[in-house]
């Protein structure tokens, strides 16, 4: 099954426009989804969990960019 293309949009911005750094992340085994290939979860669960898991590492990684304010 191909990956949905908001999900892949999603993953490409997390690697700063890099596609072939966000294609590349479906190929590989994820320590988080059990050792599983992001391309396969949904065959145990779905594209909607995959995609919350996304998310959230985009909130997560965007709350810990420093601050670039001037004092």
């Amino acid at each position: 099954m191909q990956v949905p293309q908001k999900l892949l949009h999603r993953v490409t911005a997390y690697f700063e426009g890099n596609v072939t750094k966000a294609k590349l992340w479906f190929e590989i085994d994820n320590p988080i989804l059990n050792g599983m290939k992001p391309k396969h979860y949904h065959q145990s669960g779905s594209w909607k969990r995959l995609e919350k898991m996304i998310d959230d590492a985009l909130q997560e990684s965007n709350h810990e960019q420093p601050s670039t304010s001037s004092t």
